[in-house]
């Protein structure tokens, strides 16, 4: 149950990734939104595909990892932070302070694993 869990959440995390990109597409022309706001929405949209995986990560650690999955659960997690820090600062081209506070995340969550 949890390997399937952890399959259905990567194959969401790359549906909801593909299918917010057509969505994009559409929004930008239709809603003439500003390019600022429009990447702040593909960020967030983004960071949440990422977050699944992450977490995806940590069900697979769960189902078929060491038997004290604590390091490889939180490194599951980290990575997911440090990937979204990643997306929202080359997004925003460092403009939006998030990737400030999911680096920070990442690197905390990193020394406690």
């Amino acid at each position: 149950m949890i390997g399937t869990a952890a399959l259905l959440s990567v194959l969401g995390a790359v549906a909801h990734s593909l299918v917010g990109e057509r969505f994009f597409a559409k929004l930008r022309s239709e809603a003439g939104l500003q390019p600022q706001v429009m990447a702040t929405i593909r960020i967030v949209w983004h960071s949440l595909s990422v977050m699944w995986i992450g977490l995806a990560g940590a069900l697979a650690v769960l189902r078929w990892g060491p038997e004290h999955p604590h390091t490889a659960i939180v490194s599951s997690v980290a990575t997911a932070f440090l990937v979204s820090a990643i997306i929202a600062a080359v997004g925003s081209r460092g403009r939006h302070p998030a990737w400030v506070l999911l680096l920070v995340l990442a690197g905390l969550s990193f020394a406690g694993a």
